[in-house]
């Protein structure tokens, strides 16, 4: 009773005294209480997502997410060679690109001559958005004794294991599930079979196939992903004179000017991929780290 007095006194003026001999006015007939009900009005809670109320509040952070998962990612590595995008609040990205069936080279011509008109094509690419979601348990007794910062140490986990999610996923040949999962890369690749005896000549056969696939689709931004033991290999692999042919490539991470990455998430240790980079278009959102005590 005597908060509501308190709560008439400051806006009607009512001594809180009188306000509580209210309540034994009562003469049995009344149907309305003594005091008038009090309600609280609807209020729009303030949310990260909630345009012009608190989102622009909000700092985004896209890069520092990614550009941290380079060293345990090749997904991550590929990114800063192919063409990104920014999902920006939208369910998917429609990327334009040149339908190469269409042939618009010229025509050698004669001066005054007429000049031939070709007709291009254009068509587009869609990257739909999944989502990778984690949930990790803590007690607010770990938090408060904890000689390192949890949510650092949480950060870092889901890095660590996010990294080796997204290789797997990227470099499959696994088919995407409309509204669950994309596709890997490999699912409509071409493959062909390696040379079987791992002799001096025989990498330096499969390597010069990488090498002639990138030609005959004249890439742009070519690249190399091997297995960590691939690598490995060819970093040991000596030839007779006891020199090691191929230590150069892995200690630039290079072939001539084709960029090596390399990864321990193929999905075979003796698997190489050669690919365009600028073929691919990948599109990232804003990476969420939320805490919070509600279950």
């Amino acid at each position: 009773t005597r908060l509501p007095a308190d709560h008439f006194h400051r806006i009607q003026g009512t001594p809180p005294t009188e306000s509580m001999k209210s309540p034994l006015k009562y003469d049995g007939s009344a149907a309305q209480p003594a005091f008038p009900a009090l309600t609280k009005g609807t209020t729009n809670t303030a949310t990260t997502t909630a345009s012009g109320w608190a989102a622009e509040l909000c700092r985004n952070v896209t890069g520092d997410f990614y550009s941290e998962l380079g060293p345990v990612s090749a997904l991550a590595e590929l990114m800063k060679l192919a063409p990104t995008f920014e999902f920006a609040g939208a369910n998917s990205v429609a990327v334009p690109r040149r339908d190469t069936s269409k042939n618009v080279a010229g025509a050698w011509v004669a001066e005054g001559a007429s000049i031939p008109v070709n007709q291009g094509r254009f068509t587009n690419s869609v990257v739909n958005r999944f989502k990778l979601a984690a949930i990790l348990l803590a007690t607010n007794e770990l938090d408060q004794v904890s000689v390192i910062s949890l949510r650092d140490q949480f950060e870092k986990m889901l890095l660590d294991d996010s990294s080796v999610l997204l290789d797997q996923a990227f470099f499959s040949d696994d088919a995407g599930v409309d509204a669950l999962s994309p596709a890997g890369i490999l699912e409509q690749a071409t493959t062909a079979a390696g040379e079987a005896t791992g002799t001096i000549s025989d990498v330096s056969l499969d390597v010069r196939k990488a090498l002639d696939h990138f030609a005959d689709i004249r890439a742009k931004t070519p690249v190399i992903v091997m297995s960590i033991a691939m690598l490995n290999a060819l970093m040991l692999k000596s030839d007779a004179t006891g020199a090691f042919p191929f230590a150069p490539w892995v200690a630039d991470m290079k072939i001539g000017n084709i960029p090596l990455i390399g990864t321990n998430h193929l999905s075979s240790a003796d698997q190489m991929i050669s690919m365009d980079a600028d073929c691919l278009r990948i599109a990232r959102d804003l990476p969420s780290l939320d805490s919070s005590e509600t279950a």
